[in-house]
């Protein structure tokens, strides 16, 4: 079996997105979308499966916290403090749901509402759809240009049909299999289902739609960089492109040669690129700041090196190595680490690491931040405390975890998530990236 699925996470306390705009009120109002709101606090689960709270667990690991923790499953959300645990409250910062939505460019969105497919921008329905009887989930990829826009859906069987509009006109359908990516002055970046069959190529089109060139084929990951232009990765380097013509950025080589190679961005400019053993970050420029060898991963085995954050007191690394023993599994006994790679070292430092059962094709691991303090979560129900100045022991939070009520069908990894308490004006600005792993190496 072969094949790779990764998922990546970012949530970040202070923003909030605003409700979706209503087509009653187009162009300038927002109403509440009718989607299901995002403040229930997890209790859609069965009452009667949830145990009740023990509001006193005798765990050391609690008087040692720095700050209280909130811990979430399907029976709700709770606060772990040093004096016990209690029902948590309301996140102050949770916003309606919105429902399922693409980013179409610079505040600017797309959804499905009645059938129809809308593009906002800064707060009013810039356009709608004159077919009404659009799925929400097929809605793919969403751009929105100067005098036009273009968008995507899936289909059941066949080919994806690429469709754009300009000005308030109709929709229709340009090409088949392509997503736009990027609008730029003269167009727009899309990926195209190349015909190999399993990867994608890189292309341009006019604002009128037309094909422009072929830019790249063979496409690894791509990220806008700069206005106009994104960098992308093929034939192990990463390119710079503004449509017209492409340069080197970065040579990955240095990677080595590698099964599988991820490139990420930090909202700071940087990007880290890494392989399985190997990770770097790059300036903006494209040269190397910093890198590192993690743990090998042990014959027969498979692992990766997945989530990644920066710490908020400098501009530190903070990233997870995980490995299992059998690469054929997808998951099991395993092993994984937090390490912490500072600007211009070329190790990297082991803040914890901890045997652990990884959940088959479904581990994720989450950062929640406080100051110098950063919580690391499993969705096995394991997490740890760490303060990754040194200056005190990690705190294992993970009997907490298992203590917490949970049904029994989600007890094996029923943890959704763990993150420093805000209370007050003080919300601890907090930032989770989780990554999913579901990759099965071919054989």
């Amino acid at each position: 079996m072969a094949g790779a699925l990764l998922a990546l996470t970012l949530a970040t306390s202070k923003s909030s997105l605003p409700v979706a705009a209503s087509l009653d009120d187009a162009p300038s109002t927002f109403a509440p979308s009718p989607a299901s709101s995002a403040i229930d606090d997890g209790q859609d689960a069965d009452p009667g499966d949830c145990p009740p709270l023990d509001t006193a667990p005798h765990l050391d690991a609690l008087r040692r916290l720095p700050w209280p923790v909130v811990l979430e499953t399907a029976c709700g959300r709770f606060v772990a403090s040093p004096t016990g645990l209690a029902m948590a409250p309301a996140d102050p910062g949770a916003v309606a749901d919105p429902g399922y939505r693409v980013t179409a460019g610079p505040d600017a969105w797309a959804s499905v509402q009645r059938g129809h497919v809308v593009f906002v921008q800064r707060g009013s329905v810039v356009w709608r759809s004159e077919g009404d009887q659009y799925d929400a989930l097929n809605l793919g990829s969403a751009v929105l240009g100067s005098g036009w826009l273009a968008f995507t859906m899936s289909t059941a069987n066949g080919p994806a049909p690429l469709y754009l509009a300009t000005g308030a006109g109709p929709e229709r359908v340009i090409g088949f299999d392509q997503e736009p990516l990027m609008a730029t002055r003269w167009g727009f970046f899309a990926s195209r289902w190349g015909s190999n069959g399993d990867s994608w190529d890189l292309v341009t089109r006019g604002a009128d739609g037309s094909p422009v060139r072929v830019i790249a084929r063979n496409l690894g990951a791509w990220f806008p960089h700069g206005e106009g232009t994104l960098i992308y990765q093929a034939r192990g380097k990463l390119w710079r492109t503004d449509g017209t013509a492409s340069r080197l950025f970065a040579d990955l080589s240095f990677l080595g040669r590698q099964r599988y190679v991820g490139v990420q961005p930090l909202e700071d400019g940087r990007i880290v690129v890494n392989g399985l053993e190997k990770v770097a970050v790059l300036r903006s420029n494209g040269r190397i700041q910093s890198r590192a060898s993690l743990p090998p991963i042990s014959k027969g085995g498979w692992g990766y090196i997945g989530v990644f954050g920066v710490d908020p007191t400098g501009a530190a690394l903070v990233m997870t190595a995980t490995r299992w023993a059998d690469e054929r599994a997808g998951g099991g006994p395993g092993w994984e680490g937090v390490y912490l790679l500072h600007p211009g070292a070329t190790s990297a430092n082991l803040l914890f690491g901890w045997r652990l059962d990884l959940a088959v094709c479904a581990h994720s691991a989450a950062f929640s931040w406080r100051g110098r303090w950063l919580l690391y979560s499993t969705c096995e129900g394991r997490a740890v405390a760490i303060d990754t100045s040194g200056r005190h022991q990690p705190v294992v939070l993970t009997g907490l975890g298992r203590i917490v009520p949970e049904p029994k069908a989600e007890r094996a990894y029923g943890l959704y998530g763990a993150t420093w308490a805000a209370f007050g004006t003080d919300d601890g600005r907090r930032t989770a990236l989780a990554l999913r792993s579901f990759r099965l190496p071919a054989r």
